[in-house]
């Protein structure tokens, strides 16, 4: 059989007419392309809290990773490619929780890398809705903003580090969240990296061979939609912060110890290094209250940092019955003391103190709480703390599963327990109660 030469160089010119851009157009992305990209996302990030606080960058910081929902990659290349990426921008975001104590450095690993495991189920979830093409100006923050939630919430919850507190220093765009919490401004964001991506696809779609999903009229319909919430959100800022006719409140000071973590822990060691913490946490409170007090006339709220108070509160939980006599003594003695604290402070004072609860089981209640002591040192509300922090302050799962005991920074069941109650706390002043 012949083949005719012109023939077959004439269908060649043809195919090569048709598809004159087939040899540039990649067919898979490579892992690495996609580790390079979700290591551009979290540097972003990173880049949108502390220390460098450009909250700006956040706007658009997903868009590399987001690139991976239609990317041309297999799953479980694109899953491994965010949660590395995720596990970079946590384990250096969230490096300050290993300086309590050298044991904490396990729990900074754990922690960092249950936070990245949401970075691969968004981008899971995101793929997921995106065959039933909706655009990700959409998904993405439908898919982002529950997770944040679930992450706040679930265990007692790690509320750190959501999209919405990048926005801390841009007060006109923080307003809103009287009405949407931080969530509305995380929204807000996910939207804004959903919509660029959309642009960029649209930009590129030649070159990465990607079907045209979307119009240019549905793409100028989702830039308007974000840039309406935008305006709406940034015009409500300006709104709110325009109502300055506010009544007089009350003066307050704030007392910042500036302590090591490993002193407060001292402190419950029982020998002499114990007690000679206690002496010095007393002293540093005495004098900045001293300084506080010399400075500053009036003052209504004196406000202790957390769990300062070198000694725990004592009080019972309503279910018991009887107490034994030297629990009694205990809540007299810590009676005594906060009386002493406010009489000195000569104003309201809000400790910041453990608190151990007698209970009916074998083990007692511990909280991490605020205690509110009168001018005449008589407590009138306590707040335990409801989001405790995970390893930091409780281990989870700790009895369902042994192993994660691992975590534990100490040798000792440190575990506290979580505050079932919202606290609003009515401070008396000359000038009437102030509710708080």
């Amino acid at each position: 059989m012949q083949v005719d030469p012109m023939r077959t160089m004439t269908r060649m010119h043809v195919m090569t007419s048709i598809m004159p851009n087939s040899v540039s157009i990649p067919t898979r992305m490579s892992f690495r392309t996609a580790l390079a990209l979700c290591f551009a996302t979290a540097a972003l990030l990173w880049g949108s809290f502390f220390p460098l606080n450009a909250g700006f960058l956040a706007w658009f910081a997903f868009v590399p990773m987001l690139l991976l929902v239609r990317a041309p990659i297999a799953p479980w290349k694109a899953a491994a490619a965010t949660l590395i990426g995720g596990y970079a921008f946590n384990i250096v975001t969230m490096e300050w929780i290993r300086i309590a104590d050298p044991r904490m450095y396990a729990s900074w690993i754990a922690l960092s890398f249950y936070c990245s495991l949401f970075f691969p189920v968004s981008l899971w979830l995101v793929r997921r809705l995106d065959r039933m093409q909706l655009p990700l100006t959409l998904t993405f923050p439908l898919v982002w903003v529950p997770l944040e939630y679930f992450k706040s919430h679930f265990l007692t919850g790690f509320a750190w580090y959501l999209l919405g507190h990048s926005q801390h220093d841009y007060l006109p765009m923080i307003q809103i969240t009287d009405l949407t919490g931080v969530y509305g401004i995380s929204f807000l964001i996910a939207a804004s990296n959903g919509l660029i991506t959309e642009l960029c696809l649209f930009a590129f779609r030649a070159r990465l061979a990607l079907p045209a999903t979307l119009r240019p009229s549905r793409l100028v319909l989702q830039a308007t939609i974000v840039a309406a919430l935008l305006a709406a959100t940034v015009g409500y800022g300006y709104f709110r912060l325009r109502q300055g006719n506010f009544a007089e409140g009350p003066k307050v000071a704030l007392l910042q110890s500036n302590l090591d973590q490993r002193m407060k822990n001292a402190r419950m060691l029982g020998n002499q290094e114990g007690l000679d913490a206690i002496s010095f946490m007393h002293k540093t409170m005495h004098d900045l209250t001293a300084e506080a007090r010399s400075k500053h006339s009036g003052v209504d709220l004196m406000v202790w940092p957390e769990t300062m108070c070198p000694h725990e509160w004592r009080c019972i939980e309503p279910a018991v019955d009887s107490c034994p006599t030297a629990w009694q003594e205990m809540i007299q003695d810590r009676c005594d003391m906060v009386r002493e604290i406010a009489l000195f402070s000569r104003a309201n004072v809000l400790l910041g103190i453990n608190t151990m609860e007698l209970t009916n089981s074998e083990r007692d209640n511990r909280y991490n709480s605020a205690l509110l002591i009168r001018k005449d040192g008589k407590p009138i509300g306590r707040y335990d703390k409801i989001h405790c922090v995970p390893f930091g302050e409780y281990v989870p799962m700790r009895k369902t599963m042994p192993f994660m005991s691992v975590f534990v920074p100490y040798d000792y069941d440190y575990s506290l327990t979580e505050g079932n109650k919202r606290t609003r706390f009515v401070l008396p002043t000359p000038r009437g109660d102030f509710n708080s």
